[in-house]
């Protein structure tokens, strides 16, 4: 019992900080608004049949000399 709700508590408090982000910024991290409660708590969002996610796990390229 004492494990859902501290995975509760804990997913709350991640949504509460993730609303504070701007809609580019969640954008630029491979998520959309609607989806994070789901995403938060782990579960598989809601996508058109035959799409991707946006994160889709592709390399970053980095910049020379960073």
């Amino acid at each position: 019992m004492w494990k859902l709700i501290k995975r509760w508590w804990e997913a709350e408090g991640a949504l509460v900080g993730l609303q504070g982000v701007s809609d580019r910024m969640l954008e630029d991290m491979g998520l959309e608004r609607e989806g994070l409660r789901a995403r938060v708590l782990g579960e598989a969002p809601d996508r058109p049949a035959g799409t991707t996610p946006s994160c889709a796990c592709q390399p970053t390229r980095r910049l020379a000399g960073v």
